[in-house]
């Protein structure tokens, strides 16, 4: 401790056992303030200074498809309400659009998912519930569940050029629940 800070902490004790008996304390009481502020000054001064932590940064993979890129993935997919984002609806319509492209009538007529006139045919290569979901619908977003199922249907359109049936659906169950049969 330097002989400054001892000299200042002695000035802080005097000055607030001043004011304390200044306000109405008796003398003793005051006394009592200022070696209260000089004890706290002293055990102040006392502990060692030390340094903050500094975490290391994480090192994060420079390839596609880690660990950590999943699971932001999976965060961002589910709001609140059980549905999914609309960005990640997006990002499936934008993969169904360019698988579906492949699979129109001849080069110049490519299945589009927004032309009423494609329904039947994309609904025969992914589903009807695969084409709901991928279906612009401003007032009700797929669920996690919905979108799971047609990127099922989305990666069987890729695996077989045969057409495909509505698949059954995955069953999911939840920890605690009974499940309905």
């Amino acid at each position: 401790m330097s002989r400054g800070k001892l000299i200042a902490l002695a000035i802080c004790g005097v000055l607030g056992g001043a004011v304390a008996w200044y306000v109405g304390m008796d003398p003793w009481h005051a006394t009592g303030v200022a070696a209260v502020i000089a004890a706290i000054g002293f055990v102040w001064m006392a502990v060692p200074e030390r340094l903050p932590i500094v975490w290391p940064l994480e090192r994060q993979a420079a390839d596609d498809g880690n660990r950590n890129d999943v699971n932001r993935l999976s965060w961002s997919l589910r709001t609140r309400r059980a549905r999914v984002r609309p960005d990640a609806v997006r990002r499936v319509r934008q993969l169904a659009m360019g698988r579906l492209a492949s699979r129109g009538i001849d080069v110049d007529h490519p299945l589009d998912i927004d032309d009423p006139t494609d329904r039947q045919a994309i609904e025969r290569l992914i589903g009807t519930r695969a084409y709901r979901t991928l279906r612009r619908n401003p007032v009700r977003l797929p669920t996690f569940h919905d979108i799971e199922q047609c990127l099922d249907a989305l990666s069987r359109l890729i695996e077989s050029s045969d057409a495909v049936a509505d698949p059954p659906a995955r069953t999911h169950h939840a920890i605690g629940r009974k499940s309905r049969q």
